[in-house]
């Protein structure tokens, strides 16, 4: 451990080094655009994307000035009916954060499980996996292979490519149709400038280094834009994560470490000032992401199991495509008008050697074409938005098992999903924002949603012989809500909105390891799962003051949840899906900021909910229990300094989560992850940093967990960081 303490430190020392010599050599080059015709660059000429300005944290809570995701279309985020926040990234902001799913879980009413180092999976409103929604640029990342419980998917999403992620809470089915429940979060790409006149080169280098793993992120990025009409980005990032170190009495957690490179590119097109049209490619590739827990090489923390698997390794890749178009005009009854379409193929490969030392490699390869097509109008009945949507996915897995000495042994039927299998989810929707006087909004929609599930290759746990699996659902979702302006700054708001989930094809022919000891086998006539979320809520966005505050209460219906059937399959416990899962979740959430003079600002955020949903026990009794994983209360409170002139920003925080010892039947006999008794809670003091010292350059650094406690998320495989130091430099090259 000592030695390694003195390479880290040496890298820390060299990292700040070369941070300083690049500073130097950036403050002395000209400005880009002070040679030649003297005439600006700046936004107020360029009519572009506005240079990268010094950010708040996204952990002060302030209203943004649009949000699309609430509305599918450019939108006031107070004047919306939801509860939403809105998570900046780039520079200092982006800079903070390793991954997407630990971004968004410096939102409140968010708790991030990982599994392990290389995955985590949003919790919202304790809701996860399929139970929520994540879309980029508007278009879905699920499909028909998401598992339930926790998932690697989130971890695709390279957040160095990202300018922005929106959270909408609760169900936004009507908008999104089938997963849109627990939460909705739209991952916006960043977009090149496009200058008024003239051309401009942008190019830029994205570098982050954190201690606690050793980690290496850097992106090289390229930004061309010229004659008001197009512009094109492209960017690469290449990371690599060492093992990580936990608190003080946990130190280093051996095979934690992982690589990542990720690629994207992004052109934009302004054929005339009311049409944009825009393509995007993007590549994620994740390689040897241990899933510890289940291996030799995990920890016992506080009573935690070890598991006894030799190696369990992951590799990701995901690779999306779309094209857009869309159509804005200022006056008339039509004003906007929306298409898209897409391809995006997941894959994903998974090794394990088990203690006796027999081994499997399995595997899945999903593609999925989607399109969606969209028109805003404006009319006597209010302003109505209207859409068709339709995912299409192809599916092919396979798993193969050897003997000890490495000879195959076996080719299955299926993989962890069955094999040629297709899905189909198509959606068409009505929504209405009417507007009642000044005083009150009332927005009602309604959405019809048609899902169809085919898997030809399923391996029949029985007799293990191969079935086909086949099934098709349809659902009508609606909501209402009402937004009262009661004053300036400040918003009431409140309604009902149904959720809809149709079973998928992980539902429906998953066979693959669950949780400790677990096996989950196909579950072939499943019905869909809905849900009734009733909302009330206040904003206020009132300088220095700005906060928002929601109570909300869900109704589960025809839950689909995973139970023991007594069948042991080998050394596991045989676990099998049904629609049990009638149930109840309720909670609170607050988030707000006070501008107190003087450069200085406070901020604080709590969020608090219980729930319990039907299941059966070991003796396939019906009993009623914790919700799975449910959220320990949280909190946080930060003090933040600015200096006037906007050259940096300093903020203290303390970021708090209570003892979650609320657990399901599930949580208690997942022994690796959940500690006998429940996950402590813990409290973690942290200082950040941003400067700005030239134009082109942004500083970012932290020291996290300072009082190196040892802590776990709740149901994770791994503990979190111990004491963190944080170093980021985005450079804008002359």
């Amino acid at each position: 451990m000592g030695g390694g303490g003195r390479i880290r430190s040496v890298r820390i020392r060299g990292r700040i080094a070369a941070y300083v010599l690049l500073l130097a050599f950036v403050m002395q080059a000209p400005a880009r655009g002070a040679e030649g015709s003297g005439e600006k660059t700046g936004p107020e000429k360029s009519g572009g994307q506005a240079p990268r300005a010094l950010a708040e944290p996204p952990s002060a809570f302030r209203f943004p000035e649009v949000n699309v995701t609430a509305a599918r279309g450019e939108r006031t985020p107070i004047d919306l009916p939801y509860s939403i926040s809105p998570l900046v990234l780039g520079e200092e902001t982006g800079l903070r954060f390793r991954t997407l799913p630990e971004a968004v879980d410096a939102l409140p009413g968010v708790m991030t499980q990982k599994t392990s180092h290389g995955q985590g999976s949003p919790y919202i409103r304790g809701l996860t996996s399929f139970h929520t929604l994540l879309l980029i640029d508007g278009v879905r990342l699920n499909n028909s292979v998401f598992r339930s419980g926790p998932n690697q998917y989130w971890n695709t999403v390279d957040p160095f490519s990202l300018e922005r992620v929106e959270l909408v809470r609760g169900p936004a089915s009507v908008l999104y149709g089938s997963d849109a429940v627990g939460g909705t979060v739209n991952a916006v790409t960043l977009s090149p400038g496009i200058p008024d006149r003239g051309w401009t080169i942008d190019p830029r280098l994205d570098d982050r280094f954190a201690s606690a793993e050793a980690s290496h992120q850097g992106r090289a990025e390229i930004g061309v834009g010229g004659m008001g009409r197009f512009g094109l980005l492209g960017g690469i990032s290449c990371k690599d994560f060492g093992d990580l170190v936990g608190g003080r009495h946990v130190g280093r957690m051996e095979k934690t470490g992982y690589r990542e490179w990720d690629g994207d590119l992004k052109a934009v097109w302004k054929p005339s000032d009311a049409v944009t049209v825009s393509a995007l490619i993007q590549h994620v590739s994740i390689e040897n992401a241990w899933r510890t827990h289940k291996t030799v090489y995990g920890i016992s923390w506080h009573g935690t199991t070890v598991g006894n698997e030799r190696e369990r390794i992951l590799d990701q890749q995901r690779d999306l495509g779309y094209a857009q178009a869309e159509w804005t005009g200022k006056a008339g009854w039509f004003r906007r008008a929306q298409v898209s379409v897409s391809y995006q193929v997941q894959q994903e490969d998974r090794n394990r050697t088990k203690s006796a030392g027999k081994s499997d490699w399995q595997g899945f390869d999903a593609g999925t074409a989607g399109a969606f097509a969209l028109a805003e109008l404006e009319t006597p009945a209010g302003r109505i938005t209207a859409g068709l949507e339709h995912y299409h996915d192809v599916v092919n897995s396979f798993a193969r098992k050897y003997d000890a000495d490495g000879s195959l042994s076996s080719v299955e039927i299926q993989g962890p999903v069955g094999d040629d299998a297709a899905y189909d989810l198509f959606g068409a929707f009505l929504r209405d924002e009417l507007r009642l006087g000044d005083f009150l909004e009332i927005t009602g929609g309604l959405r019809f949603t048609w899902a169809s599930a085919l898997a030809q290759e399923v391996k029949d746990p029985r007799t293990g012989d191969p079935i086909e699996v086949s099934d098709r659902w349809s659902d009508l979702s609606g909501s209402l809500r009402f937004l009262v302006k009661p004053a300036d700054g400040l918003r009431v708001y409140g309604g009902a909105a149904q959720g809809f989930r149709a079973p998928n094809l992980s539902d429906l022919t998953r066979l693959d390891t669950a949780r400790s000891d677990e096996i989950e086998t196909p579950s072939p006539d499943l019905d869909a799962e809905h849900f009734l979320t009733f909302e009330l809520g206040v904003k206020a966005d009132r300088r220095p003051f700005s906060a928002q505050i929601a109570l909300f209460y869900t109704l589960l219906m025809n839950g689909i949840m995973r139970y023991p059937t007594g069948r042991m399959i080998g050394s596991d416990h045989e676990v099998t899906k049904d629609n049990v899962g009638d149930g109840f979740a309720y909670g609170l959430e607050a988030e707000g900021a006070l501008r107190i003079g003087g450069g200085f600002s406070v901020r604080g955020s709590f969020f608090w909910m219980e729930g319990m949903q039907d299941t059966y026990d070991d003796e396939r009794r019906k009993v009623r229990t914790w919700l799975s994983r449910l959220p320990p209360m949280e909190g946080s409170l930060g003090l933040r300094y600015e200096d006037p002139k906007g050259r940096f920003w300093v903020e203290g925080s303390l970021e708090m989560a209570g003892r979650a010892d609320k657990l399901s039947l599930r949580d208690e006999g997942d022994t690796q992850r959940i500690p006998p008794g429940g996950t402590p809670g813990y409290g973690l003091l942290s200082l950040r940093l941003g400067a700005k010292p030239a134009e082109n350059v942004s500083l970012f650094a932290g020291a996290e967990n300072l009082g190196n406690k040892d802590y776990r998320v709740h149901g994770s495989g791994l503990n979190g960081p111990g004491t963190n130091l944080l170093l980021g430099l985005e450079l804008g090259l002359p």
